[in-house]
């Protein structure tokens, strides 16, 4: 599940893909796509949209367009690996291309404790980012899985803040609920490498355009 199989990777069809905006991205740890993901319960607050506000009025990532999230260490793209729609599928970072689980969609949801808060949503899957049984620890894998209960409300860790760090022309992307950073597990900059949280830092791996 770490690997994407290249012969694989060649043999899916190339998808015409009109103004795909650049993203950010993260890494991850390895984990089981297979595994049911236990969802915690949402807090007592969740970002609330507020009237009028702009949810562009950040550095430049392609809000409201699919794009790629390409993390600033390795040059590769967040991707889900073979193109998976299975939930709790754990994602890895892969060269950059136009295939559909390579582009994802940065989507505005509200503001809360001095954040804009954004949900990150896969073309190929529709499936949102997220992490792995909605854990707080370092390590924990980032997935997708699907957007929101049946109320269509976000599970709290699908909630993402983008930080610009104009030095680097980068986002850090910052969940919700565990208050770390999307990265490479241990700056890995190859293909098939897992894509986890770890806590926010100036590793250029923490960080996605």
């Amino acid at each position: 599940m770490n690997t994407r199989l290249i012969a694989g990777a060649l043999a899916r069809p190339a998808l015409a893909l009109a103004a795909a905006a650049a993203l950010l991205l993260g890494t991850g740890t390895p984990g089981s796509a297979a595994e049911a993901e236990t969802r915690a319960p949402a807090p007592a607050a969740k970002p609330v949209p507020r009237p009028g506000a702009d949810p562009e009025a950040v550095a430049p990532l392609g809000v409201n367009a699919f794009g790629w999230l390409k993390n600033h260490n390795s040059g590769r793209c967040l991707a889900v690996p073979g193109g998976s729609h299975q939930p709790a599928e754990g994602l890895i970072q892969w060269g950059c291309g136009s295939w559909a689980d390579h582009y994802w969609d940065i989507r505005y949801e509200g503001d809360g404790d001095g954040e804009r808060w954004y949900s990150v949503r896969n073309m190929n899957s529709g499936m949102c980012l997220s992490v792995d049984a909605a854990r707080t620890t370092d390590f924990a894998r980032a997935t997708q899985y699907p957007c929101g209960d049946a109320n269509q409300a976000l599970f709290v860790d699908q909630y993402w803040a983008l930080r610009y760090n104009s030095a680097k022309q980068a986002n850090q992307l910052v969940n919700w609920n565990s208050r770390k950073c999307l990265a490479v597990l241990d700056g890995n900059k190859n293909d098939g490498a897992a894509v986890i949280q770890y806590g926010c830092g100036t590793w250029n791996d923490h960080y996605w355009r």
